[in-house]
């Protein structure tokens, strides 16, 4: 599930500092978070997949690193997953 964070949940018409997307996936029983680096590739999904308004199904892929305790991606790839 591709999910947006944010403190305050109101409209966002693109990207900024203080929009996270967040990769949550079950993990051995337990929901686990990727936030997603800012890159083009991040932003691109973020601005075409209508996050903001919901949670949505999706692939990604790229290169994992932990960073003040947290898992962050750094996507080449962003894709929709079917229902």
């Amino acid at each position: 599930r591709f999910v947006w964070s944010r403190s305050n949940l109101s409209a966002c018409d693109q990207p900024d500092s203080r929009c996270q997307n967040v990769v949550s996936v079950e993990e051995n029983g337990k929901t686990v978070k990727y936030y997603l680096a800012k890159n083009d590739v991040s932003n691109a999904y973020h601005k075409s997949s209508g996050i903001c308004t919901g949670t949505v199904k999706t692939k990604v892929t790229g290169e994992v690193k932990e960073e003040d305790g947290k898992k962050v991606i750094t996507a080449d790839k962003i894709e929709k997953v079917a229902d």
